[in-house]
């Protein structure tokens, strides 16, 4: 569930209004929740788009197309949080649950290791963008 579409937009609003508060950076904040919409955004229509059936022998039920992985796009979000918020240990963490998060979705067989990456790889291109120091 840590990779789940409502608990990484709790941690997103969070982390949009600790930016705003402690360090008054409403620039952040908007590149953050923005960023999050569109990455959110992205996944439903690549997942449209390719229309990727998931793996068989699935250990979880699961419903929708494999491509790429929502959960490790969301997931992801939590690197850009912690950028946001600053700190070594802090982004280390967020890098840590981000790929445990992935590694469960190749465990369960419910995602190819390429959808993985590529929700991955989504987030980081949107992030990459809107979060520049």
């Amino acid at each position: 569930d840590l990779g789940s579409l409502p608990v990484v937009a709790v941690v997103v609003a969070l982390t949009a209004v600790s930016a705003v508060r402690r360090r008054g950076r409403v620039d952040q904040a908007i590149a953050l929740v923005g960023g999050f919409v569109i990455v959110v955004a992205l996944v439903h229509m690549t997942k449209d788009f390719w229309d990727r059936p998931r793996p068989t022998g699935r250990l979880q039920n699961v419903v929708g197309t494999s491509y790429p992985s929502g959960h490790a796009a969301y997931a992801a979000t939590y690197v850009a949080c912690a950028f946001v918020v600053g700190g070594r240990r802090l982004l280390a963490a967020a890098v840590g649950v981000t790929m445990a998060i992935g590694l469960s979705r190749l465990y369960l067989h419910v995602h190819f290791l390429t959808d993985v990456v590529g929700g991955y790889a989504l987030t980081i291109a949107v992030f990459a963008l809107l979060l520049r120091p």
